[in-house]
C-alpha cells in the first residue's frame, strides 16, 4: 500500500488541532489536506503528493509511531524515513538479528 493515498484526513487533523489552536491556521491546514479529497468521500484518506505541505503531513501523521518505538518498544536506535523504519533494540532477537527493517511488506529482520 502507497503511504502518502493512505494517510487519514481525520487522524492528520486531530493531530494537528492538538498542537495549533489558531482558527485561521485550522482552516488553512483543512482546505489543504480536504484538497485531493472527492466531496462524496465519507472517510477521505490522502494528501497531496508534490506540495510542500506533504513531507511536513506525512512525517507529523508518524511522529506518533515514533514515540510509540523509542518508549513502548524500548529501540535503541531507529530511522524513518515517510513510512520505512530501521530499528535496533540492542538485544538478539529469536531470529538472530539484533533489529529490523519495517515497511510496507511487513518487519524483515536483520
Amino acid at each position: 500500500k502507497q503511504y502518502f493515498p493512505s494517510i487519514n484526513h481525520g487522524i492528520l487533523k486531530r493531530i494537528l488541532h492538538r498542537k495549533i489552536s489558531c482558527p485561521k491556521t485550522r482552516w488553512l491546514l483543512n482546505e489543504i489536506i480536504d484538497s485531493s479529497a472527492s466531496s462524496d468521500d465519507l472517510n477521505p484518506s490522502g494528501i497531496p503528493i508534490g506540495n510542500l505541505t506533504s513531507q511536513l503531513f506525512a512525517n507529523i501523521y508518524l511522529n506518533e509511531l515514533d514515540i510509540l518505538i523509542k518508549e513502548h518498544f524500548c529501540a535503541r536506535y531507529h530511522v524513518r524515513h515517510s513510512d520505512n523504519f530501521i530499528m535496533q533494540h540492542g538485544l538478539t532477537n529469536a531470529t538472530g538479528g539484533v533489529g529490523c527493517v519495517i515497511n510496507g511488506d511487513g518487519c524483515k529482520p536483520i
